[in-house]
């Protein structure tokens, strides 16, 4: 009976071990996950970070990229004006030149009906 009563005793101890240990365990796992949540949201953080990042450098660059074909348009558009008025002049003069009537025409416009 004795050895019986110290294979229970002996059992009671192995089974106090094993619980104090499974304790243990939840708390390691309860600490991991914790920590895992908090690495998981600086990550969470960062990648926002790096996210917004790129997206303003793109932002940036696609402002810029805009602000230079405006101002390319605009160089275009200030070409073509000087050179429809060097035309226009040309056009006149040589009107002035070939059409005595154009020089008596009204604002610079041809007002004799050609018959």
């Amino acid at each position: 009976m004795a050895n019986t009563q110290s294979k229970i005793d002996s059992l009671e101890e192995q089974i106090s071990k094993l619980v104090d240990e499974n304790d243990k365990l939840k708390r390691d796992k309860a600490e991991f996950s914790a920590k895992e949540a908090e690495q998981s949201t600086k990550e969470s953080a960062e990648n926002t970070k790096l996210r917004d990042t790129k997206l303003n450098e793109g932002n940036a660059k696609r402002d810029a990229e805009i602000s230079k074909i405006a101002k390319l348009n605009f160089q275009q558009l200030k070409q073509i004006a000087i050179w429809l008025l060097i035309e226009i002049d040309k056009f006149t003069f040589e009107n002035k030149l070939y059409f005595p009537e154009f020089n008596n025409s009204c604002n610079g416009t041809l007002t004799h009906k050609l018959h």
